[in-house]
């Protein structure tokens, strides 16, 4: 494909592919000279295989959890592990990519979750764990990746010390309780 560049100049730009065609036809041998698992395995790459399993899950899932799982895919998977294919995804490959998403930051410049990252690790294990079933791979190499545990805030009931604190600092506690009196009192209120 030929394209103008600023300068007036025809320059080449390549799209993916090999850089001879001996090289195709060597990696096409290759791949069909390899034993049929893992040949089928060479042939996904990570991106292909999340889009092809989520059409064969969603009929079987709710509206929300296709949703979750297709943002996921889209918005961290396939940018960072998308190009890989099944055969060469290895354990160590994912906790380095894990390890650089738990590092990411959200668009509020707040890191992102350590929920949000165990949420996108198991959106990656239902599929890889698929892929295992369909035979393309021996096991899920996910297995081994560790990520940080999610804490869940414990709530806190609403006393007089922490209303007062609240007023004068803004600042709450992530879960907080409301007493049998103050629930009362707002049902009066209404």
């Amino acid at each position: 494909m030929q394209v103008t560049t600023l300068g007036g100049r025809k320059a080449r730009y390549r799209r993916g592919g090999y850089p001879t065609r001996e090289a195709a036809v060597a990696a096409r041998r290759a791949l069909l000279d390899a034993p049929a698992g893992q040949a089928a395995a060479g042939a996904w790459t990570l991106a292909r295989w999340l889009r092809y399993w989520l059409t064969l899950a969603e009929p079987n899932l709710r509206p929300s959890t296709v949703h979750g799982y297709r943002d996921h895919i889209d918005r961290y998977l396939i940018s960072s592990l998308g190009r890989i294919t099944l055969a060469d995804l290895t354990a160590r490959r994912l906790q380095v990519s894990f390890d650089v998403l738990a590092r990411q930051r959200t668009t509020k410049g707040t890191p992102i979750a350590a929920s949000t990252v165990d949420r996108i690790r198991a959106t990656l294990r239902s599929a890889l764990n698929a892929a295992v079933r369909e035979g393309l791979i021996a096991a899920n190499p996910l297995a081994q990746v560790r990520v940080a545990r999610p804490v869940r805030p414990h709530p806190v009931i609403w006393t007089d010390e922490r209303v007062a604190a609240w007023r004068r600092d803004g600042i709450r506690p992530p879960v907080a309780v409301w007493t049998l009196r103050q629930l009362i009192s707002l049902a009066d209120d209404g």
